[in-house]
């Protein structure tokens, strides 16, 4: 008996193994649609929240019960009216999947604290006039409310942050006074109590002199001023009358210092040195803004030359009537010249004619400013085309010194 050409088909015995792979299919495709969200935290909004689904409804209920709408845009949660800081609300989201998932929306609840109040770090600070100052606070804030004496002002942020910049109170030196601050750590979030912060400008710049002011000086004494607070460098210096070769240096933050040249003339004899220095916002400033409230002027005086040299030098140089007779010369250099001219050589008069008149000679007396050496000084002024008042003042030192030099 033949046997029949086909055969009943089996299935592979291997594949009853695979029966459940449409399930898991499904499962997966059901899982990427199902309905779910997570809420995280935000810098700004009162959370960020991803959505898988349509989110049909969002609140937050604080502890009074009292439920508060919330608007989703680009990922993060706004409320639409306040909120109080620092509190404990409940978001409650509704999402909905596809309209052919038969489980319909699903409810998700999120606890979240609102931001805290920032407070101020510093309640006392120190301001420079008319400059802007760091505002810190001990939390981000969104918004700032400043209120002082004169005037309000509401700073706001495009993310909250930690130091503000605002505009110093204080216009001058040595003003004090204080500030109304309120915060919002959030714009949406309610308006924080009213902090004092109170604040002080610097006290006015002050500067002291060595030697003291009105004291008689060295011909090359350098001058040292010293400032009440650490000073900013700047291109302004201090005015020195008369002109002297020498520069001004700064020893350290509070001292500058002017050093003479120490050949030369230095300040001359019989002179009023003065030292003007700049007040005023033009003028010196500390580095925290102190200035002096004026222009100030500081002075000196040297010693006048020696009226014996004086007498030596125009009885050398044929305006008296008497010789000079060193016992040792004084070198022909300048500053061997000025040594002289305060600490005059020993040495002898002689009267350079027999015949003096014994009325002129009692016009005469070593080392006192006689009218025979007035008269002399005089002569010596209009011969050398000086303004002529018979003082021996700088000019006059200056030259009688070049003519004995140049044996004029």
């Amino acid at each position: 008996m033949l046997e029949s050409r086909t055969k009943k088909h089996k299935p592979h015995p291997r594949l009853k193994y695979f029966w459940f792979l449409p399930l898991v299919v499904a499962g997966i495709a059901v899982y990427d649609v199902w309905p779910k969200a997570t809420v995280l935290a935000s810098h700004s909004a009162l959370a960020s929240v991803a959505v898988q689904g349509h989110l049909t409804k969002a609140v937050a209920t604080g502890r009074n019960g009292k439920s508060i709408r919330l608007i989703a845009k680009n990922g993060q949660l706004w409320p639409v009216s306040t909120m109080n800081a620092g509190t404990a609300y409940t978001i409650h989201l509704t999402v909905a999947g596809p309209s052919w998932l038969p489980f319909g929306s699903r409810h998700i609840s999120k606890t979240i604290v609102t931001p805290q109040d920032p407070i101020l770090a510093n309640r006392a600070i120190t301001v420079e006039p008319n400059q802007a100052f760091d505002l810190s606070l001990s939390s981000p804030a969104s918004i700032l409310h400043i209120v002082t004496n004169q005037n309000s002002a509401t700073i706001r942020a495009s993310r909250p942050q930690l130091i503000y910049s605002i505009h110093s109170p204080g216009n001058a030196p040595g003003e004090r006074g204080t500030l109304t601050v309120q915060t919002q750590a959030r714009a949406w979030e309610s308006v924080s109590t009213p902090k004092t912060l109170s604040w002080r400008t610097p006290n006015w710049l002050k500067v002291s002199a060595s030697p003291h002011s009105t004291a008689s000086i060295g011909l090359h004494q350098p001058l040292v001023l010293t400032f009440s607070h650490p000073v900013a460098r700047t291109q302004v210096t201090p005015i020195l009358s008369p002109q002297v070769k020498g520069k001004w240096v700064w020893k350290n933050s509070t001292t500058e210092e002017f050093i003479p040249q120490p050949s030369g003339w230095g300040y001359g004899p019989g002179q009023v040195v003065k030292v003007t220095i700049p007040g005023g916002v033009n003028g010196y400033h500390s580095t925290k803004g102190a200035y002096f409230p004026n222009t100030i002027t500081l002075s000196w005086s040297t010693a006048p030359g020696s009226t014996l040299r004086l007498q030596e030098l125009l009885a050398k140089l044929g305006y008296l009537p008497l010789k000079w007779i060193p016992n040792s010369p004084v070198p022909a250099t300048l500053s061997s010249q000025i040594t002289a001219m305060m600490n005059p050589p020993a040495g002898q008069f002689q009267w350079a004619y027999s015949s003096t008149p014994s009325a002129l000679k009692s016009l005469w007396s070593p080392n006192q400013y006689t009218v025979m050496v007035k008269g002399a000084v005089m002569n010596f002024e209009r011969v050398h085309n000086l303004p002529v008042d018979g003082i021996a003042g700088p000019q006059v030192w200056h030259a009688l010194i070049q003519a004995d030099l140049t044996s004029k």
